[in-house]
């Protein structure tokens, strides 16, 4: 008789991991839906949203994440420039680029300029940031990388 009762216990006990186990998976998928749907429809609509997760993102080195390329743009032409990404390039050989402000990526300047006034870096989002962040420090290794 103990043996019977035993094993019914094994059962119910595996049943019962079984479901729990199913409906943490559940509540995962459900989450991961429900934020997806909540930042498409809430969280881009902030101002400055779209580029900082963009950034964030980037630091995870994902290949389907969207990313903005890194420039360096002189926008007057006096040989001064400033890092910033490119947002949009137009058919008619103009470029939006977003110039952050240091240190705090979400406040910047947007510039409609000519493709010949910047220079791609080759650099992560990420390097980028960072340099932004620390006023500038740093730049010089990420500038090196510049095309």
């Amino acid at each position: 008789m103990d043996t019977y009762i035993a094993a019914t216990l094994v059962i119910v006990i595996a049943v019962l991991v079984m479901l729990l186990v199913s409906f943490l998976i559940g509540l995962l998928v459900q989450k991961a839906l429900s934020f997806n749907t909540f930042e498409e429809k809430v969280l881009n609509k902030i101002p400055g949203y779209e580029i900082i997760a963009t950034i964030a993102k980037g630091f995870s080195n994902s290949s389907n994440t969207k990313s903005f390329p890194s420039v360096t743009v002189d926008l007057y032409g006096s040989g001064a420039v400033v890092l910033g990404f490119i947002m949009e390039e137009h058919d008619d050989g103009l470029v939006t680029v977003f110039v952050p402000s240091s240190p705090v990526l979400t406040i910047g300047n947007v510039y409609i300029v000519k493709a010949e006034q910047m220079s791609l870096i080759n650099a992560k989002s990420q390097d980028v940031a960072d340099c932004l962040s620390k006023w500038g420090m740093g730049s010089k290794k990420l500038l090196s990388k510049q095309e």
